[in-house]
């Protein structure tokens, strides 16, 4: 009779594994009691800062259940996605999010409705500075899609806002200009007169690895309404930034006490602060900087800016979402109403001060650009002006590469006119140009001449473009044709979106129930809802990455 063998994983509760601070092994596997899942060990990180390496039973339940709302909704890109891909509370919106983004890099092959990838990369390798070398490495070093906004991290420390320290004992003070405190957002300036580092723009935070259970941050804050974000090694401690109470204080000492002493890798997020002053630990704790990742800068609109009172958190905006879904870190240039030839010169894309700030960016690796729908009303000017930004950027950031989205979709009216196309030809046409530039991907699909509105008349040959709802489609039938009677785009699997993510007319606050925009866009008919950005990060992640291996590819 054979022999059955036993073998049992090293295991207990999620407060057990919180209170001990075990650190697993290269390789091995730690199971939690609590929650029915499974982690494994990379040798450094604590139990609680490693990934879950499996589902539990529920969560396989609900990604199966989850898979027949899609498959019933009858298009990939129905609402009904868009909603599944939104939810926080399990392990569905990760695999979901990585199946949904895999889905989007199929081309030809891809099922009904399944948004094609569309990158235009410059594969020749024609920006010497940055080799097809380098781009294989960036794009390993990104790997594949993760979820960007892990769950909440139960270990959360009890945080106090105060005028006045609220360290006791002996402490030092490790000044915000210190090597071992990682500056995030950008590097901002430091005054050696006050001994602040100056900062501005859409989001800062400090971030530094500490040994000890209670340490201090002294800040300046800027606005008694500023935003705060915490993470606590690698999971935010709430879903979304917050307003805390007890930010009247111009400086401000933010003391953090978490229940246990171990070593943690800390973020924290401010959006209006006007500068960091140090981080004060007790005598002999260990302090260290973050772990080197890469680095993005992104350039955009308010797409990208985001708006923590209106359509989405500045920290959730699509920009935070690429960054955090490729394992990097987002240097945030973004600033809403401009764009490559918008009428305030001072703010546009190119402006001097735009392009300096993305040039402090410390060991930048990549930028990224987008849009932008301010431009439509000034088309005519766009190729000229963006042709001059990427050479303004190419002359500041030597030998870093550029990868351009195009301007965006919105509305279902404003998305396929006229303007909203002459832009994203200019776009196009300025990026093919400069050498800079790697890759160019059209988020609305309507690079080239005008498209012909769908008809049910019609009949339609493979590759045909129509527009259908405020969407661009595509006809897809191998070699056959598609007839239009019958044959409706959204409905058929004979055809193909080639709008990123945005389908039907309606919007928040004014559903219609025949698309996305129902989910995606915000009630202004502009930007994206925060589902929106969530979805729209995560597929811009994909395509950052297929940029990188086309280029590097040569293909």
């Amino acid at each position: 009779m054979a022999e059955v063998r036993q073998i049992i994983l090293r295991s207990g509760t999620s407060a057990e594994w919180e209170a001990s601070g075990a650190v697993l092994a290269l390789g091995e596997l730690g199971f939690d009691s609590t929650v029915g899942r499974v982690k494994t060990g990379n040798g450094s990180d604590s139990f609680a800062g490693l990934p879950w390496s499996t589902m539990s039973g529920a969560e396989v339940q609900r990604v199966l259940d989850a898979a027949e709302i899609i498959e019933s909704a009858g298009t990939a890109t129905d609402a009904a996605m868009a909603v599944e891909l939104a939810k926080p509370d399990s392990a569905s919106r990760a695999v979901l999010s990585d199946a949904f983004v895999e889905a989007l890099e199929e081309d030809a092959a891809s099922p009904a409705g399944v948004i094609p990838i569309s990158v235009a990369s410059y594969g020749d390798g024609r920006y010497a500075a940055f080799s097809k070398m380098k781009a294989g490495s960036l794009a390993a070093a990104f790997g594949t899609v993760r979820e960007p906004f892990p769950p909440v991290t139960a270990d959360a420390p009890a945080i106090v806002h105060a005028a006045a320290t609220g360290m006791s004992g002996a402490f030092e003070i490790v000044s915000a200009q210190d090597a071992r405190i990682t500056k995030l957002g950008h590097p901002g300036e430091w005054n050696s007169t006050f001994g602040q580092l100056r900062v501005s723009g859409p989001g800062h935070a400090v971030g530094f690895i500490v040994g000890s259970a209670t340490f201090e941050i002294r800040w300046y804050n800027n606005a008694p309404d500023n935003v705060l974000w915490l993470w606590v090694d690698g999971h935010p401690m709430t879903v979304s930034p917050e307003t805390p109470a007890g930010l009247s204080a111009a400086t401000l000492y933010t003391k953090l006490t978490f229940p246990t002493a171990k070593v943690r890798r800390i973020e924290f997020w401010a959006q209006n602060n006007d500068s960091w002053l140090d981080v004060r630990v007790p005598i002999g704790a260990y302090v260290a900087p973050l772990p080197k990742a890469p680095n993005i800068a992104f350039v955009g609109d308010s797409f990208l800016a985001g708006s923590d009172t209106t359509f989405c958190p500045t920290q959730k905006t699509a920009a935070y979402v690429m960054a955090r879904s490729l394992g990097a870190r987002a240097y945030n240039a973004s600033i809403g109403g401009t764009g490559y030839a918008t009428p305030t010169a001072a703010t546009r894309f190119g402006s001097a001060d735009r392009v300096a700030l993305v040039a402090k960016t410390p060991d930048l690796d990549l930028i990224v650009m987008e849009g932008s729908v301010n431009d439509d009303p000034y088309a005519a000017n766009v190729q000229a002006a963006a042709e001059a930004t990427y050479a303004a950027y190419a002359a500041a950031c030597p030998g870093v590469p550029i990868i351009v989205f195009g301007p965006q979709p919105s509305n279902a009216t404003d998305t396929i006119s006229a303007n909203r196309r002459n832009n994203v030809n200019a776009v196009k046409a300025a990026a093919a140009s400069a050498p800079n530039v790697i890759a160019f991907i059209d988020m609305v699909g309507t690079a080239g001449p005008a498209i012909p509105a769908w008809s049910s008349a019609t009949t339609y040959s493979t590759g045909s473009l129509v527009t259908y709802r405020g969407s661009v489609w595509e006809a897809a039938n191998g070699t056959g044709t598609v007839s239009g009677s019958g044959e409706t785009p959204g409905s058929s699997i004979r055809w193909k979106l080639r709008t990123l993510l945005y389908t039907g007319t309606g919007k928040v606050g004014a559903t219609v129930g025949d698309g996305t925009r129902d989910t995606v866009l915000y009630s202004d008919s502009v930007h994206p809802t925060e589902t929106g950005s969530y979805l729209m990060g995560l597929r811009q992640a994909g395509d950052i990455i297929r940029a990188l291996q086309l280029y590097a590819s040569g293909a």
